[in-house]
């Protein structure tokens, strides 16, 4: 698991703001920067994707 916020932006790409504001309920993120965070994270985000 990912230790904090600005180490999962290095590793996805996605910029921490972005992050920040997903996981605080204030953004929906695109389909591009979820699957950004998934190959990051090595799990799936999208709820009832099949595999």
């Amino acid at each position: 698991m990912r230790e904090s916020v600005a180490e999962l932006s290095r590793a996805s790409g996605v910029a921490r703001f972005t992050i920040s504001k997903a996981l605080n309920g204030e953004a929906w993120p695109d389909l591009l920067t979820l699957a950004n965070l998934e190959r990051a994270l090595e799990t799936d985000l999208w709820p009832g994707r099949e595999a």
